[in-house]
This record gives C-alpha cells, structure tokens and sequence, in this order.
C-alpha cells in the first residue's frame, strides 16, 4: 500500500503589526517647596515621580547633567543655590515623554 499523502495547511500571508500607543504623561507626585531652607551647606531633597500609564520607568535630569535612569523616587543632597529636576516617563514600547516635568527650587541657607 502506497503511504497516505496529507496536505499542509497554506499560509495566510497576513502580518500583523502592533498598535502604537501614546507616550506617557510625567508629573511630579512630590517635590520641595519652591524655596527650601537649611542651617546647613547642603540639604536633602525628595522626589517621587508618577505618569498615566502603568509599568513605566523614568529618566531623570538634576541641573546641567544628563538624563539617566532613575527609580519613581529621587533622593539626594543639593548644595546651596537654585536647582532644576527634570523627569520624564518611558513606556515599556519604548516610548518616551517629549515633555518632561520640570521642577525648579532653590536651597537658601538660614541662621
């Protein structure tokens, strides 16, 4: 007896391409007052960070640098003087914030 042939099934030849979403939103969930006062030389400073969508991650800018990663929260020592942080959302398709949020302060040294 010959062997049974058996047909493959064809190919669509469709391809689907992913639905682009919009960046996210960033905005600032806390930030200092405008104007921060210190007995000190320096002072420590928290930020937490929030956007629209979920899973998201942040990429953050303090003064002159650069951006880099960063977690929901920015904690560090800020000497005296005026100061900016600025922070914007990453989606997980890649998409990025063209706006980011902007905070600027200064640190005024009292006493």
């Amino acid at each position: 007896m010959p062997p049974l042939e058996t047909e493959s099934e064809p190919t669509t030849g469709i391809t689907t391409t992913p639905t682009s979403t919009p960046p996210p939103t960033t905005s600032f969930k806390k930030h200092p007052p405008k104007v921060v006062r210190t007995r000190r030389r320096t002072v420590r400073v928290v930020f937490r960070f929030g956007s629209d969508q979920t899973a998201v991650t942040f990429l953050c800018k303090v003064d002159h640098g650069r951006f880099h990663p960063c977690g929901a929260r920015l904690s560090r020592w800020f000497p005296l003087g005026g100061h900016t942080v600025r922070v914007k959302a990453q989606d997980a398709a890649g998409n990025v914030d063209s706006t980011p949020a902007v905070f600027r302060f200064r640190v005024k040294r009292v006493g």
